[in-house]
């Protein structure tokens, strides 16, 4: 005897709402279990980070120190960093030039760490707190003042996100480093270049943000008069990569995550199935 399902459209309704129940809960039970990847999304506006800052500092035989001296710092602290809206490309920018190619295609994002401070006691002098600062703290994509050749008198930082599973996003500061018993330094005349550790695809919504530097970045003393950028600066110390490590390390913690989305157990389906079963055959129990 053949088991037949669709006798009357009494029992053509019934199995309907059974098989809509049935698959309403398998794709509660799946959504519960399967968690897509969900690739980091870049909305305009600005945002605040915590981040942290490991650096490798080296000291060269000084008249303060008579031999090498080198030590690794964490610092901690906030940032804020202004994103913008997708572009083809970036032309000629006072900065880093040209970023990607003019293909009609959005794949370049650009944004500008407005600011950055980051603290940690010295480990060479624990009454010195070991300072790191960038970002000159106007939210406009570009060095203010505005410059175009180095040395900058701004702290600017700036980048790209760049959405392609080929090139890293990058970006490139002025640093300004203080408390390493040498006063007050500053970071290079050229800008210290970053680059993403995974590609941007590869970053799921709330990950932290990671970008390394592999240069080494000098950083110079005021020189006699105390004022940067005067022609008289010197070499103080240089920010290198120690073996494996590189030479700077930066992480930025998203402050807020999307709101987890609550989806019932897959324990509870059952109870939804026989449930769904209860009130149809109930409603139809009724009506005879």
């Amino acid at each position: 005897m053949k088991l037949q399902l669709f006798q009357t459209k009494k029992n053509s309704n019934q199995v309907k709402l059974i098989a809509e129940i049935l698959g309403l809960t398998t794709a509660i039970s799946l959504s519960s279990t399967l968690k897509p990847v969900q690739a980091l999304s870049l909305t305009k506006g600005n945002y605040d980070f915590d981040t942290s800052v490991d650096i490798n500092i080296f000291f060269p035989e000084n008249n303060l120190f008579p031999f090498d001296i080198n030590f690794q710092a964490t610092l901690t602290g906030s940032s804020n960093i202004l994103i913008g809206n997708p572009v083809d490309a970036i032309v000629d920018h006072p900065l880093f030039g040209n970023v990607g190619s003019s293909d009609s295609i959005f794949d370049v994002t650009p944004f500008e760490i407005v600011s950055l401070e980051v603290t940690a006691p010295n480990p060479l002098d624990p009454n010195l707190s070991l300072v790191v600062q960038t970002g000159d703290g106007v939210a406009d994509f570009a060095p203010t003042p505005l410059e175009t050749t180095f040395p900058f008198n701004s702290l600017f930082a700036g980048g790209a996100f760049i959405d392609s599973s080929n090139d890293l996003s990058f970006f490139q500061v002025f640093l300004e480093v203080e408390g390493t018993v040498l006063g007050k330094e500053n970071g290079s005349i050229e800008p210290v270049i970053f680059n993403a550790v995974l590609p941007l695809n590869q970053i799921q919504e709330g990950q932290p943000l990671e970008f390394i530097s592999t240069h080494e970045t000098s950083l110079y003393g005021p020189g006699v008069d105390g004022i940067f950028w005067t022609g008289d600066e010197k070499v103080s110390s240089l920010i290198v990569p120690d073996g494996d490590q590189p030479a700077l390390r930066l992480t930025f913690t998203p402050t807020n995550t999307p709101e987890p989305v609550n989806v019932p157990e897959p324990s509870n389906l059952l109870s939804f199935v026989v449930l769904g079963l209860t009130v149809i055959f109930g409603f139809n129990k009724s009506k005879k």
